[in-house]
């Protein structure tokens, strides 16, 4: 053999041997992949699962249902109130301020937008002693305008009253009074003016009202 046919089969060895070494790498094709073995870019990474907590309902607080107006005692029908027996005893002076000022020269008039109101009173004691309206808590008026309670000593004053209830006298037992008790009252107030009389200084009942009309 020549040297150049030596050099050609040397050369030709050589090929054969590195096609056959790269054929035993690669992997035949149509062969499955692993058991267990996990296609990524199929499924993807999984999100993550996000628990939604519902917000926590509020409950309502309950309305209080307001009370019911207080039944007025109509006027001239007596009524028991703690320890007496109280009845507006007559026909209401809306305007008194003639009456108040014939009574006394020094009494001053009602300010402006404002008037005097005489309610004829007559009270019986019920209870075991003998004993003055003031032990108990005399009467009050009070409208729906304004809703304050105003007593009769409150200024400004009707003054000098005739024939006045007098607060300070002792009563005996099963004993009754009679007299007129003075207010001085607002404008807006006079519609719906009533009479509040107390159950007792220290009474946790209602006031009874009295309607003047």
């Amino acid at each position: 053999m020549t040297h150049n046919k030596m050099i050609l089969a040397g050369a030709l060895v050589i090929a054969l041997t590195g096609c056959a070494e790269s054929a035993s790498t690669t992997a035949p094709q149509g062969v499955a992949a692993p058991t267990g073995a996990i296609d990524v870019a199929a499924t993807g990474t999984p999100e993550p699962t996000i628990e939604i907590t519902p917000e926590p309902t509020e409950t309502p607080e309950p309305v209080a249902t307001p009370e019911p107006p207080a039944k007025l005692v109509p006027r001239g029908t007596i009524a028991r109130v703690g320890n007496w027996d109280v009845k507006v005893n007559g026909k209401v002076n809306w305007n008194a301020w003639k009456i108040i000022k014939k009574e006394n020269m020094f009494n001053d008039a009602a300010p402006k937008g404002w008037k005097m109101v005489m309610i004829p009173i007559q009270v019986w004691n019920r209870g075991e002693v003998s004993t003055t309206l003031l032990s108990d808590g005399a009467g009050y008026v009070v409208g729906d305008a304004n809703g304050v309670q105003i007593n009769w000593f409150d200024d400004p004053t009707c003054g000098v009253v005739p024939k006045e209830l007098d607060s300070f006298k002792t009563i005996r037992v099963g004993g009754s009074l009679k007299g007129n008790m003075c207010f001085v009252v607002e404008n807006a107030d006079i519609k719906t003016l009533r009479m509040g009389w107390p159950q007792g200084m220290f009474s946790d009942e209602p006031d009874i009202e009295f309607g003047l009309r």
